[in-house]
């Protein structure tokens, strides 16, 4: 049995911040689009600069897990709008060893937004922890079991980002490589050979970035030159390289031992020193926590002899006590090794250059200084950054994006989900030609059929359309049935005046006590006191789907005026909107709704009903706007925003619908008995229906009716929202 995943409002909140977070961080206007299940930033290919960032449509159901990775991606790809220079992505854009760049170039960025943002800060230390427990933890061993004895491919494909994190004091990345160093001795030689370590955590820009790739790269074709061939492993003993590992760990310490001499951070091959027969039967396994365990853990990244240490921070001469001495077991690799300290996790080592101490003796060495012709990029660079056999290494984009579709995906097994949310309108009706007229392709998918010219008002046209067709229906019939909401609402206002007060007004007919000496009584003032019968905001919601059309259509918006305009007067809070579709997204898959939503406001709260404004919407919406589909679940779970930070104890919606939901895709009537639910019980909203010629209502709502004449549609409308303003229940 599926279990049944329930509207969250966290999630609505999430969507509707995303876009306000992404131009406060940024300080850009950079769009915000939300589609499919891929999680990306779109670059423009002649200037390199962001054009867009898109989220997956995030389902309501979204999970924590869900939000905190979208969190992590957008401000690791707002960090790139603010700290990656454009002109150096263009051109990193179409080399091969783009991913190596982009792995080196996110430490920086993401260093540099930490230091600016600390919210940020946290928000990419949950993604680290999410990625490393949902995509490494898992994925780890299929790796290493592919790549088998290619410790280079594995390292650079796949090693590269969580090594290069782990180097710049990402507490998470320190965790997970503990364990895989020793793997990786060559590797880390390579590394030691270009000062690699210290010169990720001193880039400040992206050509540095580019540079150190550049120099990486070309590191690891000169070790293939140098490196000796390895014999064949024999096809009896069936090694995979988890066996040659385990080989390696069970030999004596000497095996890691930098040998005495070797300036190039190689390190010689003994695996002829172990003999057929030992490889077959194998050793017992060390006890993890030994001291035999300990030494074999040595990692050579971190043992190297006070002569190579010299080198690695700048010296040019050799110490006196250079040799090819190890570390004693206890400085073997782990967290302690890197700056973990909770200012400066995510900036790596972030001591100045003039404290960089030796771990052996304890003084201080000269500092790491980086010559200026080593982030400069040279036409070789180039050419070694567009080499044919440059590796695609694993980036925390590829890593995010994989997580967060695999969660889209799983959480989408039975919730409702759009094909986006980026084409959908509301707002006042006059602005939402210029919005459809603009809005276009998301993704693969063409927005098409939007006709936007039918959005086009005019103001003359659209008055004389609501005095035409609309203003017929409010007979006398409706202004008795609002003189009846007024004064039932007036007879519950009452007015009290409080006196014996000590301030106030005056109450003349007490000012005798203060003249008689035996009474003395300064307590001749009075308040009055006003007791409101209604403190309520109400939602007028109308269905503009095609079966809404003619007579229908003019019912519905007649009533939504007369009772607004009765609320009007009252002084209840009161705004009208509707709901329809625009067009459709040609080209959408995988989706429950393809065509983007319609939701115009026609009255809001500080206007009143009866200016011209006002009714040229409604009319407008009668004759001249295109009525299409309806997304009922959808669309009054996005107008109930309009509610949020209002402050009256009621919040009441209306709507006024003739019919199920219905629109090109599938969900609809589950996803709106949902939303109803979600609206009624989590965001304490008052929810009343009204079915216009049909009972389809009573399969959604808790509170619903049925008219089906002119003389029912406002009585029904009326009496309801009057026992909800005052506290009688729902009766219709």
């Amino acid at each position: 049995m599926k279990k049944t995943r329930k509207i969250r409002q966290e999630v609505l909140s999430f969507r509707e911040s995303v876009q306000t977070v992404v131009s406060l961080l940024s300080s850009q206007k950079i769009r915000v689009v939300d589609f499919g299940d891929q999680a990306y930033c779109a670059y423009n290919k002649k200037t390199g600069k962001v054009e867009y960032i898109n989220i997956p449509s995030i389902p309501d159901t979204a999970s924590d897990n869900l939000l905190n990775a979208i969190r992590g991606f957008i401000d690791h790809e707002v960090a790139h709008v603010l700290f990656t220079d454009s002109s150096m992505a263009k051109r990193m854009a179409g080399k091969k060893a783009h991913h190596v760049w982009n792995v080196i170039e996110d430490t920086y960025i993401e260093r540099k937004m930490a230091l600016i943002f600390a919210g940020s800060k946290q928000n990419l230390l949950k993604t680290q922890k999410h990625i490393i427990e949902n995509y490494f933890k898992g994925n780890i061993s299929d790796h290493i079991k592919h790549y088998g004895c290619n410790t280079k491919l594995l390292f650079l494909n796949v090693f590269l980002m969580p090594a290069s994190r782990a180097m710049c004091g990402h507490i998470p990345f320190i965790d997970f490589m503990e364990p895989y160093w020793d793997m990786f001795e060559d590797e880390m030689s390579v590394l030691d050979s270009i000062r690699y370590r210290a010169r990720l955590n001193r880039i400040n820009n992206s050509e540095g970035s580019a540079k150190l790739a550049a120099d990486l790269l070309r590191a690891f074709r000169e070790l293939e030159g140098k490196k000796k061939e390895k014999p064949p492993i024999s096809d009896k003993t069936n090694n995979t390289y988890s066996d040659t590992y385990l080989k390696n760990k069970e030999k004596p310490n000497d095996f890691l031992s930098e040998k005495s001499g070797d300036t190039s951070g190689e390190y010689e091959d003994d695996s002829d020193n172990i003999s057929t027969k030992e490889t077959i039967t194998g050793k017992p396994e060390i006890a993890p926590g030994t001291k035999e365990d300990t030494i074999s853990k040595q990692s050579t990244y971190d043992r190297e002899s006070d002569s190579d240490k010299s080198k690695l921070i700048g010296g040019d001469e050799e110490t006196p006590n250079s040799g090819s001495k190890t570390r004693n077991s206890s400085e073997s690799t782990n967290s302690s090794d890197f700056d973990t300290g909770s200012d400066s996790y995510m900036g790596g080592n972030d001591r100045t250059e003039d404290e960089v101490t030796s771990h052996e003796t304890g003084k201080k060495d000269e500092p790491d200084k980086v010559h200026p012709d080593d982030e400069k990029l040279t036409e070789r660079d180039l050419e070694e950054l567009d080499s044919e056999d440059a590796p695609e290494t694993i980036s925390t984009e590829d890593v995010t994006s994989a997580m967060i579709s695999d969660e889209i995906k799983s959480i989408k097994d039975g919730s409702y989900t759009p094909y986006t949310r980026s084409n959908d309108f509301m707002g006042l009706l006059e602005d939402a030609e210029d919005f459809i007229r603009k809005g276009g392709t998301v993704g693969s998918a063409d927005w098409v059929e939007k006709h936007t010219s039918y959005y086009e008002l005019d103001k003359k046209r659209d008055l004389a359309i609501f005095r035409r067709d609309v203003e017929p229906y409010l007979s006398n019939k409706y202004q008795t049935l609002s003189k009846d909401l007024e004064r039932a609402i007036a007879s519950k206002n009452r007015v009290q005046k409080v006196n014996g007060l000590r301030r106030g007004k005056i109450n003349s007919s007490s000012l005798w006590k203060i003249t008689v000496p035996s009474i003395n009584d300064d307590r001749v003032f009075s308040k009055k006191y006003d007791h409101k019968a209604v403190n309520a905001a109400v939602q007028i919601v109308i269905d503009l789907s095609g079966s809404m059309g003619g007579t229908r259509i003019e019912l519905a918006v007649a009533s939504a005026y007369a009772l607004s305009d009765a609320l009007d007067k009252i002084r209840v809070p009161n705004l009208i909107s509707g709901f329809t579709t625009v067009g459709c997204m040609n080209g959408a898959i995988s989706a429950n709704r393809y065509e983007p939503l319609f939701l115009p406001t026609l009255k809001n709260w500080n206007e009143k009903a009866n200016s011209t404004t006002c009714m040229g919407r409604l009319g407008a919406v009668v004759d001249s706007i295109p009525l299409c589909n309806n997304v009922d679940g959808e669309s009054i779970l996005a107008l109930s925003r309009h509610h949020a930070g209002r402050t009256e104890d009621k919040q009441i919606m209306l709507v006024l619908s003739d019919g199920a939901p219905c629109a090109e895709g599938n969900g609809f009537g589950n996803h709106l008995i949902e939303v109803a639910e979600f609206l009624t019980s989590t965001a304490n909203l008052e929810l009343l229906a009204v079915g216009i010629q049909t009972d389809d209502p009573a399969r959604y709502y808790k509170y619903h009716t049925r008219v089906d004449s002119v003389e029912d549609l406002p009585k029904t409308v009326i009496t309801g929202i009057r026992n909800v303003l005052l506290g009688n229940g729902v009766v219709f």
